[in-house]
């Protein structure tokens, strides 16, 4: 073990195919800020026998993770934070090579789980049944647009896999069920005998996936990604463990938005939101919040679900005021539909595509319009609007991702 800076931590975020069990990174995580931690419910013994004393000894009858993880929005990783909040995705082919994916508000109390990975350089905690609590999508003046998940998931796995069997051979071959090994993961083994010639027990080796159940082994993770793998000879004997360290997180090549590249929209309705003029804004923020809750049981200290109890939504935006509109909105209780859009002008993917994120609210209704006076500079008012759910579109809030990405 060492010390390192925050820095050097790497996250990487996949999409679960069983609620709670841990899937490789799909895509790596650039972060500005990242602090999912491990937390524990303790009981404490209170009891009386003669003490001043407050309580005489604590257990942990609990276990979690809770933190949040943000940074600039990029044009494929952001998909699976807001699949976690939205709960269901359509992909649809654009042109050869782009996509759309339409997110959705599932009328459902378990949305998509996701797998995180945090790997240091003291090694790697794997996270499952990660569910995103809060997501907050915003854009300042001068600056890149921003995301910030926040979520709960249960407490880092265990480094321990258990056990395997190896193959003499070129290459050997480990079979074990369900390993969850991907390609480039850092592995150490143990054993209650001999390794076969080839492995030595305690050392760092790289995994080469084959198949659910089997893989091979390479010396180092540049030789584990191009399939050197590792040959064994000899013989071997006892029982031998593997543990996984530091997963290996692949970054794609991904596409910023920056200030330029947002535009926001007010219309009556959201079917008008397309033809609408945009409106000067100086920053805005969309934050919605899931409300998860574990559910928890006797006989175990991990929550044996997390779920979703409801949607709500805020928007928040500030502009220069130059007339009463808002503030008789705002009197009015005036219903609107909006838009929040990142759209990258300047990048083409495909042929004639650009990255684009957009988030439509079906039916938001101003909460406040505190105007801000200031000597020397122009007024300037906060639309505080509410979001809701739209009896005629049946639906609150829609988001379309445009990428290269072919699913999530």
């Amino acid at each position: 073990m060492s010390k390192y800076s925050g820095d050097l931590l790497e996250g990487g975020i996949a999409k679960e195919a069983t609620r709670g069990t841990f899937v490789a990174p799909q895509f790596g995580i650039k972060w500005v800020d990242f602090d999912l931690v491990d937390k524990t419910i303790m009981a404490v013994d209170e009891s009386r026998s003669g003490i001043l004393e407050d309580s005489r000894n604590s257990h942990v009858v609990g276990t979690f993770a809770e933190g949040a993880f943000g940074g600039p929005v990029r044009d494929a990783m952001i998909g699976l934070p807001i699949l976690s909040m939205f709960g269901t995705v359509a992909d649809a082919t654009v042109e050869s090579g782009v996509y759309d994916h339409t997110f959705d508000m599932q009328a459902s109390n378990q949305k998509q789980s996701l797998s995180v990975h945090k790997s240091s350089p003291n090694g790697g905690r794997d996270h499952a049944l990660v569910m995103v609590n809060k997501l907050e999508l915003s854009v300042q003046n001068n600056g890149l647009a921003e995301f910030s998940a926040s979520c709960r998931s249960l407490a880092r796995s265990p480094a321990l896999l258990g056990t395997f069997t190896i193959t003499i051979a070129a290459p050997g071959v480990a079979t074990k069920s369900a390993h969850g090994l991907a390609t480039g993961d850092a592995v150490t083994l143990t054993t209650t005998g001999a390794l076969p010639t080839g492995l030595t027990a305690g050392t760092t080796y790289y995994a080469v996936y084959v198949s659910s159940s089997t893989f091979s082994l390479a010396t180092t993770r540049a030789n584990a990604l191009a399939g050197t793998k590792i040959t064994t000879s000899g013989s071997q004997s006892g029982v031998h463990s593997i543990s996984v360290g530091a997963r290996y997180i692949a970054y794609a090549a991904e596409n910023v938005f920056r200030q330029q590249d947002c535009t926001f929209k007010l219309a009556t309705t959201q079917a008008g939101l397309g033809a609408a003029s945009a409106i000067s804004v100086r920053n805005a923020k969309l934050s919605l919040d899931g409300s998860v809750e574990d559910d928890r049981t006797i006989g175990s200290v991990a929550p044996v679900d997390i779920n979703n109890l409801n949607l709500s939504g805020e928007l928040e935006v500030e502009l220069v005021i130059n007339d009463d509109t808002y503030l008789d909105a705002l009197l009015a209780g005036t219903v609107y539909a909006s838009r929040l859009d990142f759209n990258n002008t300047t990048v083409t993917i495909g042929s004639a595509s650009n990255p684009r994120l957009y988030v439509d609210c079906y039916r938001i209704i101003l909460q406040s319009a505190p105007v801000k006076y200031q000597k020397g500079k122009l007024t300037t008012v906060t639309l505080k609007f509410k979001v809701h759910y739209s009896e005629t579109d049946s639906k609150s809030v829609r988001a379309i991702l445009r990428n290269t990405t072919a699913a999530y």
